[in-house]
């Protein structure tokens, strides 16, 4: 019989990190599920190609990196590297920075106290929830 990988219990979690275009996320998490039920891509290929998808976005402005549900919907997963890698647009506008999660550094999230001195320090104090 054959034996289907299972996903990691945090498997959306660790494609969020990786994507470098956080919008949408509802909608992605839609898809990131319907492709999981359905398993229609094995969990390390979807991984490694996005970890590709975000390194070929670097150095590209932001309105040409597509949304993750929509990343997701259309299979991009199976899009040749070689392809991602043909477009240069320049922009003032432009992902510059390597996020840490592509050099496999763990991503520190704020603790509340840090939060709220970013509201503080932005003047949103009042907008912050806890």
């Amino acid at each position: 019989m054959l034996q289907i990988p299972t996903w990691p219990i945090d498997a959306f979690d660790q494609f969020w990190e990786l994507y470098p275009r956080r919008v949408g996320k509802k909608a992605a998490l839609r898809e990131f599920e319907k492709i999981q039920r359905r398993n229609e891509v094995p969990f390390e290929v979807l991984i490694s190609a996005v970890k590709i998808y975000a390194r070929s976005r670097i150095g590209k402005e932001m309105q040409y990196v597509a949304h993750p549900s929509t990343w997701l919907h259309q299979g991009r997963w199976d899009d040749e590297p070689d392809a991602l890698l043909n477009i240069r647009i320049e922009s003032p506008k432009l992902i510059s920075d390597v996020p840490a999660a592509l050099t496999e550094q763990p991503v520190a999230k704020p603790n509340d106290a840090e939060l709220d001195e970013q509201f503080r320090r932005l003047g949103l104090a009042h907008l912050r929830v806890k």
